[in-house]
């Protein structure tokens, strides 16, 4: 690969996050204006030897100008999609853009898709190429849009789905398999068809459904990892179960304890540090669950360094897939107020996860999930 293609493909993905940090905060914010600034930057050097770069979508291939990017990941699929989704096939950015231009298009590029298509227009150094459709594919193609913006504000449904799921385990009831690989599936579709898997996490609502909520986050985070890291079929879907159960433990923990609103005594933390190995008994009653579900509810608490709990039992560190889980867990952890602390911005969690690289994090996972945002 040359260096120009390198480069082509550093502006693709800064591009994407550009996109990305506008949505999830505002077009002012200095995380959005810092990704923005650096994208047009690598856009500026691109251009700097030739006339112009274009992104264009043929046949669910991403190009740069005639080149295939035939790296696979989210970061790729969610530029395609959010092409398809303004109606577009291409964008040509041309010398002589300037900031003020550059920064304008990223906003208007990042608002919700509205009923009756995009209202992206070219300008003097940005020139759009947009789909032409038919009539019927018209219609066609503002019910999908119309479905895909209805997909991120809420899943209340899968939280009641997930809470009927938990009580079977508990119970040691026969658990369809078919319900949790549903859930699971319907979350790699949203990944595919959102922008960044942050959009796609549930808010904090109440600490009564906080086992839940955290249960569906840790998922979807793990899920856009594995994905990233070019798993699929039966393997994405198991890594997918894996997380939405690894916490199922904490219900055998009590109540009071898990809503305390200050600092758990020791008793009580020694209480809450059993469930991992409770999940792990849980499931294991269960023919339905995969394996990997089941190691991972015990390890996800196991460190890199294989310090944590529970106490390691065997040599070697805690499964691939338990690393994964284990990411997303902390992540989701920090970023959703509890009891007895406030919840940590996105930045700042990164930055503190970052420091335990190596050390509570497999470095190599842990950088390709900062990359994911």
């Amino acid at each position: 690969m040359t260096d120009t293609t390198l480069k082509k493909e550093d502006f693709l993905f800064s591009f994407s996050s550009s996109i990305t940090n506008t949505i999830l905060y505002t077009p002012e914010h200095p995380m959005t204006l810092r990704a923005i600034e650096k994208s047009f930057n690598i856009l500026k050097e691109i251009l700097e030897g030739k006339d112009s770069l274009r992104i264009s979508v043929l046949e669910e291939r991403l190009f740069i100008d005639d080149e295939p990017i035939w790296r696979k990941g989210i970061i790729i699929s969610n530029i395609i999609e959010k092409l398809k989704v303004k109606g577009l096939n291409s964008i040509s950015f041309l010398f002589g853009i300037e900031f003020k231009e550059f920064l304008d298009f990223i906003n208007e590029f990042s608002k919700p898709v509205k009923k009756g298509g995009s209202e992206i227009h070219s300008t003097p150094h940005i020139k759009i190429g947009k789909l032409s459709l038919s009539s019927e594919e018209e219609r066609i193609s503002e019910a999908s849009l119309s479905d895909l913006e209805r997909k991120i504000p809420t899943i209340d449904d899968e939280i009641e789905v997930l809470k009927e799921i938990f009580r079977d385990i508990e119970s040691s009831r026969h658990v369809p398999a078919g319900n949790l690989k549903e859930i699971v599936l319907r979350f790699v579709k949203g990944l595919k068809e959102s922008i960044s898997p942050l959009l796609l996490l549930i808010p904090f609502k109440s600490h009564e459904e906080y086992l839940y909520s955290h249960s569906i986050n840790v998922c979807i985070l793990t899920l856009a990892q594995g994905e990233s890291l070019g798993l699929e079929g039966e393997d994405l879907t198991n890594l997918g179960i894996a997380g939405l159960l690894h916490d199922i433990g904490k219900i055998k923990v009590r109540r009071e304890i898990l809503l305390k609103s200050g600092i758990l005594e020791r008793g009580e933390w020694e209480e809450v540090k059993k469930h991992p190995e409770e999940g792990a008994k849980l499931l294991m009653k269960i023919p339905e669950i995969p394996e990997i579900a089941v190691i991972s509810a015990y390890e996800h608490h196991i460190k890199f360094d294989g310090s944590g709990y529970p106490k390691k039992r065997y040599n070697g560190r805690p499964s691939f897939i338990s690393q994964m889980i284990t990411i997303s867990d902390f992540y989701d952890a920090l970023r959703t107020e509890r009891p007895y602390r406030a919840r940590l911005e996105h930045d700042e969690v990164l930055a503190l996860m970052d420091i335990k690289s190596g050390t509570d994090f497999n470095p190599k996972l842990l950088a390709n999930f900062i990359m994911l945002f």
